[in-house]
């Protein structure tokens, strides 16, 4: 039963958002297209589904048919078996995403915050009432913060101050940085490359940005490394370069910045020679492919200088 299929979350959302701009959306457009009302009507029960039963927007555990069967379709909702799923997988409409944790709702973290986070809003919700604050543990961890942050006052006292002959910080890392060190990787191993920085796709990186642990560039060299493997038609690889049944679709950024992609290719998902943990030269791999990249690193951070673009 659908109910009880892998990672079903006992969390509900009682709404979703969906923005007053929806019925023009060109992708809406095709996909009435392709599908007729049924497709409009089943992206937008997907959606609901999504936010009852699945707030983290990955559809884990779930096949095609599952998912159509979740949102009614070939039911309540007329459509041919599998139609609904392929359609909204297809390029230029783009509803559904594979990867590797299984279907997920495409950018639903993005447009979706608020549902997103049910589940952790349910966890604190639930902590907060299994605590039994006393006046005397209310005290006690008032002194704590108090004293923790009297200890931080007292450690940046005694720090030495920065002068001009300090080694300067690095500077914040610009969008145009990261869709210049993709486009280049894209262009010479064949994958998508972004053409325009429109204010979308900037607000998407600066959001990414704002996790100074966010290894963007590390992966991108990773992934080159990996590309210029022997063995590119391993499924791990030709996934990303768009050579299975999945018609156009090949990475692009769209893919990279989503919140898990990065730690994932470096974490050895993509590579032909499986999960970097499982290897016993992992480590001396990543730093050869660290001290091979660093004419690439290099080349991007050369070619961003003086550029104007936030």
């Amino acid at each position: 039963m659908l109910l009880l299929a892998e990672g079903m979350s006992t969390t509900m959302n009682t709404d979703i958002r969906v923005s007053v701009a929806l019925p023009s959306d060109p992708k809406l457009r095709r996909l009435r297209r392709a599908l007729g009302s049924a497709g409009v009507d089943a992206l937008l029960c997907l959606w609901c589904w999504t936010g009852q039963h699945r707030p983290s927007g990955v559809l884990r555990g779930m096949s095609a048919s599952e998912i159509e069967e979740a949102v009614g379709w070939g039911g309540n909702i007329p459509g041919e078996p599998g139609a609904m799923v392929q359609q909204f997988l297809a390029q230029g409409t783009e509803f559904l995403d594979e990867t590797a944790e299984g279907f997920a709702v495409h950018d639903w973290e993005d447009h979706q915050s608020w549902a997103s986070g049910a589940e952790e809003r349910s966890a604190k919700a639930s902590r907060a009432g299994n605590s039994s604050w006393t006046d005397e543990a209310r005290e006690r961890r008032s002194e704590g913060v108090k004293a923790r942050r009297e200890q931080k006052e007292a450690e940046l006292a005694d720090a030495p101050s920065t002068t001009e002959n300090d080694t300067p910080s690095t500077p914040d890392i610009k969008p145009v940085e990261v869709v210049k060190a993709w486009n280049e990787m894209a262009a010479e191993k064949g994958l998508r490359k972004w053409d325009k920085l429109d204010d979308a796709r900037r607000g998407r990186l600066r959001t990414r940005l704002k996790d100074k642990d966010w290894p963007w560039l590390e992966a991108i060299t990773y992934l080159r490394d990996i590309l210029d493997s022997k063995d590119i038609t391993d499924a791990r690889t030709s996934w990303v370069q768009g050579t299975t049944d999945r018609g156009n679709w090949k990475a692009d950024l769209q893919w990279f910045t989503k919140p898990s992609t990065a730690q994932e290719i470096l974490e050895g998902r993509h590579d032909p020679e499986g999960p970097k943990a499982q290897r016993p030269d992992a480590r001396t791999r990543t730093e050869a492919q660290h001290s091979t990249g660093e004419a690439f690193v290099d080349s991007v951070r050369e070619a961003v200088q003086g550029v104007g673009d936030e």
